[in-house]
């Protein structure tokens, strides 16, 4: 049976399963052992009968840990192999954030419905640390890098006491203009995580008359790609500064 990345890389998930080491459950091995670049994980127990599915790949008959049985398994790995060393991000700990990015993903990407995830984490999970996840997790990210700006957009909101917006739509009129990733509508801030294919000459065109579009609308403009997000809290807190000022 396959569990844990292994079995949401079957299911499709693109993000958070890449170079991850796939692990088998055979209760009938005489112990767990640890696999390599070469062969899987083997473990004796990591599914109840419940939680198994029955999949077809490339015409094969596979057992495998449901989706929300699957994201358990990897919110339970991020949860003991977390560092000790204290290291935050956007205020939050290094697994709390893994697991937020680990929940918008599947809840994205494979549909998975928050209360299943915290039912088949039951046991298994802690809770408390689950909870604080679910409660700051978001179906509308559409990578973990979209996660990783809403955090940090979220922690300079709160610290401005302004309200942070997903997915807001513009319109010019009767016509949409763009859809923002996050928005400060009070401030007339619009930010946009842009990826790889916005870095293609048909798309950078079309970004640019958005851009204008949005300009003539009265919007300010925040776009990041991965090489920019460092500097985003720098960017955003200066931009709420002097239109505050």
């Amino acid at each position: 049976m396959v569990l844990a990345h292994g079995a949401l890389a079957l299911y499709g998930l693109r993000y958070r399963v890449e170079g991850k080491d796939t692990v088998l459950m055979d209760p009938s091995a005489e112990r767990n052992s640890h696999g390599n670049i070469s062969k899987p994980s083997i473990v004796r127990r990591g599914c109840k009968p419940e939680h198994v599915w029955q999949v077809r790949h490339y015409g094969h008959e596979l057992q495998v840990a449901s989706p929300a049985a699957a994201t358990a398994q990897v919110l339970r790995e991020i949860r003991r192999s977390s560092p000790s060393n204290g290291a935050t991000f956007a205020g939050h700990s290094i697994d709390l954030v893994e697991a937020i990015t680990l929940i918008d993903c599947v809840r994205r990407h494979l549909g998975i419905d928050p209360m299943e995830i915290l039912k088949a984490s039951s046991g298994t999970v802690c809770q408390r640390w689950l909870t604080r996840a679910l409660a700051k997790s978001s179906k509308l990210a559409d990578s973990p890098k979209e996660t990783e700006m809403r955090l940090l957009a979220q922690m300079v909101c709160d610290e401005f006491g302004l309200l942070l917006e997903e997915q807001v739509v513009v319109r010019d009129g009767g016509k949409i203009v763009t859809t923002f990733d996050l928005a400060i509508p009070e401030l007339g801030i619009g930010i946009m995580y842009d990826g790889a294919h916005h870095g293609e000459a048909k798309q950078w065109h079309k970004d640019a008359e958005i851009n204008s579009d949005l300009t003539i609308c009265g919007w300010r403009v925040l776009r990041f790609t991965s090489a920019s997000l460092h500097k985003f809290v720098e960017k955003l807190v200066a931009l709420i500064r002097k239109l505050q000022s």
